[in-house]
């Protein structure tokens, strides 16, 4: 948890690090004429020297990595570049100020309905740490697909119903059968019929779903 002057004076310089590390890698790509690589790091770099300067903040600039990252997948010649943004967003991620809950914990999918089943039966991760969870380099269609059915293999629900192509993108995960399950998957239908399925979850609960 980064708290208090001195600890935003160490993510700061942890910032420009990162920034200078960027604009070093810009400046090889475009001498070996690595224009792809170059655009990539180039934009991650500008977003990296802006935040170090206040200008911009770090969920910002991991967005950006990532973004980095997606546009690199399949480069060749990428490896050294994929791994300096992949370390960059566990510098950033593991230096980031805490607001909120802390991020639900993504290492392999077989874990999800313990770790959901502590949070209250649901919580919202990005799609990116689905696909980092099965250890796939992008998000297309067979590798959402292929998510979607472990997701239902192990009894998980999903909120939008289909998993988007964006890394970045936030997606809710519910046990079906917990209560606070049942009333998601409800309030996702609309129509008499719904309200009714809704009103019947919401009995099973009681007084209603407590948030993580």
């Amino acid at each position: 948890m980064v708290n208090g002057g001195g600890d935003r004076a160490a993510r700061r310089a942890l910032l420009a690090q990162i920034a200078e590390a960027a604009s070093a890698g810009v400046r090889h790509h475009l001498r070996r004429r690595d224009l792809l690589v170059a655009s990539a790091l180039q934009s991650f770099a500008a977003l990296a020297w802006a935040a170090a300067d206040g200008a911009a903040d770090g969920a910002a600039l991991r967005d950006e990595a990532e973004r980095a990252l997606d546009r690199l997948a399949r480069v060749r010649g990428a490896q050294t570049p994929r791994m300096f943004l992949a370390g960059a967003i566990e510098r950033l991620d593991a230096t980031a100020p805490r607001r909120g809950p802390t991020p639900l914990p993504l290492d392999r999918l077989e874990d999800l309905p313990s770790r959901l089943a502590a949070r209250g039966g649901f919580a919202s991760v990005r799609a990116g740490s689905l696909r980092d969870a099965v250890g796939a380099r992008r998000l297309d269609a067979a590798t959402r697909l292929h998510l979607e059915a472990l997701l239902d293999a192990h009894g998980i629900g999903l909120t939008p119903g289909e998993l988007p192509a964006d890394a970045r993108a936030w997606v809710r995960l519910h046990l079906r059968d917990h209560p606070a399950g049942l009333v998601l998957a409800a309030a996702e239908r609309v129509g008499p019929s719904a309200d009714v399925a809704l009103g019947l979850a919401l009995a099973v609960v009681g007084a209603g779903v407590a948030a993580p």
